[in-house]
This record gives structure tokens, sequence and C-alpha cells, in this order.
């Protein structure tokens, strides 16, 4: 039996635990219980980067008021009487993590408080690193789509022209959310294109795009819009068609010329929708198969509140895009033609040039069609040629070979230079003033006269009156 006083191999001196708290790798804060500091362990320097000598007996209120501490977990812990943990700001710049246990004595008062403090900034330095590269990462994702969207060249959506990127840019804002719109444009302007650009850019682009054909006959479309019942001979229903509006659910409905469905049709759409739209969804998450609606129209309705209450479609829209007509962006159909014509080449192997003539003549042409008749005018042209270039007539054929002739030994700024040449020579010779040449080729005046003066055009000078 061992003596009295002496230690058992379970004891352990004072001396003995002071020296492994010393080596414990967290920091150990001890005080009284009114937060005076009596002990600090070796890693407190560390952790902290304080002097030991600087808070060795020092109240945890005094230190928090001279700014060493933002706040201290000791005394919340002695307010609260519970254990506390917090992250606490030191002024040497550290952020460590805190956690105050208090000691109770016999009498229920605080004796001691434990403190375990811990080192956190370089997790939070790695944190904010982290979030750094996720913003970072997302504002190239969003500028990346951005700039697709400005040179989305896919079923001819051509950006070249102010007015075109402003549409895609509009298109890239409405895409985030689920207001009705409004597409406008005349026939072939592109309509369908920019709303199906909305859809595949949009949370919605993996659910359903559904295009109402508005030229079914009234019965044939309303069976298609809300389904229909097939009954058997005793009046039970013995089939159930499935309806557009119901096959859109989650995604978008498309409604081309919406203006031209029967004002009563375009109300029960609308109702139908919301009433589609306000059914709750499981663990009430939001409706994840609420429907969109995108009309469009070949009337121009901006502005004008006599069309939109006319029809119900167009007056539920929260926005309208209008689509420039093709011969309002002359700029655009240089790279709407060589889009199409690479794309037959690329389908059926036929290699052709455009010469100037032709663009010069794309250039001059009303396009009632817009770029729906551009891309068949191309493809018409396409399947006619037999000389290697993309031509309409004997004289753009002539200039053709004038063309091929000049640039066999050329380089390809040479060629450049004497296509621009023949389009300002011919546009001067057409319009005679530079005010006309640069409306017509969608230029500055400025850049017209220029232009002439490089080429040597002359230009023609406006007469003064006479005096009387």
């Amino acid at each position: 039996m061992p003596n009295k006083g002496s230690k058992t191999n379970t004891e352990i001196s004072l001396q003995e635990f002071i020296s492994a708290i010393n080596f414990s790798y967290d920091g150990v804060w001890i005080t009284d219980g009114e937060g005076k500091t009596l002990f600090v362990n070796n890693s407190i320097p560390r952790i902290t980067r304080l002097e030991k000598q600087l808070v060795e007996g020092k109240n945890m209120q005094d230190l928090v008021e001279q700014g060493v501490f933002d706040k201290s977990a000791t005394l919340i812990a002695i307010e609260k009487k519970e254990v506390v943990t917090i992250i606490q700001k030191v002024h040497t710049g550290v952020i460590t993590m805190v956690t105050a246990s208090p000691i109770f004595g016999n009498d229920g008062k605080i004796q001691k408080v434990i403190t375990n403090v811990r080192d956190i900034t370089e997790l939070n330095k790695l944190k904010d690193k982290i979030e750094f590269l996720e913003a970072t990462q997302a504002a190239y994702e969003k500028e990346l789509k951005e700039l697709k969207m400005k040179l989305f060249r896919s079923d001819g959506i051509i950006a070249a022209s102010h007015r075109m990127q402003d549409v895609i840019q509009t298109s890239t804002r409405l895409s985030k959310y689920d207001s009705p719109i409004t597409i406008s444009g005349e026939k072939g302007s592109g309509k369908e294109m920019i709303a199906r650009l909305i859809h595949e850019n949009s949370e919605r682009s993996q659910r359903p795009f559904i295009k109402i054909n508005c030229t079914l006959p009234a019965e044939l479309l309303i069976m298609e819009l809300f389904g229909h019942h097939t009954h058997g001979e005793h009046g039970q229903s013995i089939s159930n068609n499935a309806s557009l509006i119901e096959a859109s659910q989650g995604g978008v409905l498309y409604v081309e010329n919406a203006d031209q469905l029967p004002k009563p049709l375009q109300s029960e759409i609308i109702e139908t929708i919301e009433r589609l739209n306000k059914k709750p969804s499981p663990n009430n998450l939001g409706n994840a198969d609420s429907i969109r609606i995108i009309s469009s129209t070949a009337q121009k309705t901006d502005g004008d509140s006599s069309i939109n209450s006319k029809h119900p479609l167009l007056s539920y829209s929260v926005f309208t895009i209008e689509i420039p007509p093709l011969k309002e962006r002359p700029e655009d159909i240089p790279l709407l033609t060589k889009h199409f014509l690479d794309r037959l080449i690329n389908k059926y192997g036929k290699e052709l040039r455009i010469p100037s003539s032709t663009i010069y003549d794309f250039l001059q042409r009303p396009w009632k069609g817009n770029v729906k008749e551009l891309k068949n005018t191309i493809e018409r042209l396409y399947i006619l040629a037999d000389d290697g270039w993309l031509s309409d007539n004997l004289t753009h054929k002539a200039d053709a070979l004038k063309t091929q002739r000049n640039t066999k030994n050329t380089t390809l700024q040479s060629m450049l230079y004497e296509h621009e040449k023949s389009i300002i020579e011919k546009a001067f010779s057409r319009y005679k003033t530079s005010q006309l040449v640069a409306k017509a080729l969608g230029i500055s005046q400025a850049s017209a006269v220029r232009k002439a003066q490089k080429f040597s055009v002359p230009l023609k000078k406006r007469g003064r009156p006479k005096r009387g």
C-alpha cells in the first residue's frame, strides 16, 4: 500500500499538468471567475502573436476595452453561465475560434473559465480565396455566355449591327426571368430564333419548348391547346390526349403570331396557364412546372397601347423585344451571307466564293422576307452556281471573273481593297451624294466622304442659288 502523500500511477503533479498543457497544439487560456487571466500556455503567443507578459494577470474586460480582442468568449461564458464558442479577432490580424467552458464550485459560482483557442486565419483565407475563385469563375462564365450570345450564329442569328446586339443583350437579361414577353418583328426576321435563344439560356433550357401553330383551324387548334377526351358509346372516357399547354409545363409555350388568335382564345390560354402555375409543388419548393409564355407578332407594338388592348396575350406581356427588319441593319447582310454559304458548303461540299457585286446587290434589296428570304436566296444561288461564284446574273458573273483575274497573285489586303473600292464606286454612281451613299451602306456621311477620297471617287458638289 502506498505511503500517505505519495503519488499513484494515475496521479500527476501540478507541474506535470502545466507541462502537458504547454505541449498542447491548441491554445489554453485560464481565468478566474471574474475574468482575470491566471494562465496561458505556450501556444497562445504562437497563435495570437501576443506576448505572454501583455496578457498575464490582465482582466479580459480590460483587454477588450484596449482593443486587443474584439470580444471575449470568457466574459460571455461568465455572463451566460454556459459553454460558449465564438469567432474572435485579435488586433494582430489573427482570427481565432474560441470555446470558453466555465468551471463551477460547490456553491454554484464560477471558479474558473478554461478557454480553448484555435487559429482559423488560414482557414478563413482559404475560404475567402475559394469564394473569390468561385465569384471569378461565375463572372467569367457570365461574360463567356454573353460573348457567345453576342456572336451567336446558330440558325442565322447575327449580331454585328448595334440594333441586333441590343436585341441579344436584352434577350440575355430576360432569359434570367420568367416574365411573359412579346417578340415583335416582320415576317422572317427571326422571332422564333430569339424565343429559342431565351429558352436555351434560361434555367428552363432542359424543359420543353412548345410552339403553337396559329395557322391551324380554330377547332383543331383548341383541341391541340387544351386536349380532348374520346368517349365510348356509354359516355365513358376511353382516351385523353394531352394538351400542348400541359406538355409545356416547366418550359416555354411559344405562341407565334398571337395577335391572329381570337381574343377569347387568347384569354383562355392565359387563364389556363395561370391556373396551372398556381398549383403547389411537392415539398413547397415553388412550382417547378410553371409555364412561361413567349408571344410573337408581326405588328409593331412598342408604345401602341391600342394594339395591345385588342390582344390579351400582348397586353399580358411584361416586356416587348423589337427585332429590326434586315433592311435596317445592313451591317449584318455580309455576315449573314457568309454564314449561310458556309453552312451550305459544309453540308454539300461545293466551294463557292462571294463576289463584291453580290454583296452590293444584297445591300440594295428591300428584303421584305427578311433573314428567311436572304437564306432562301443564297440557297437558290448556291444550287444554280456552276462557276465557283455566288452570283445572280451575267453582270455579276462578269464582275466575278474580272475579280478572279485581278486577284490571282494578290494578297488578302489588296483583294479586300478592290472589293471595297468596287462597292464605293457603284454606290456613288447610283446615289450620287455622300448622304445617300451613307444611308444605303449603313455608314456615317463622314465615313462615306473619307472612302470616296480614299478611292478617288468624285463627289457631287451642291450648287449655290443665284442671286437675283
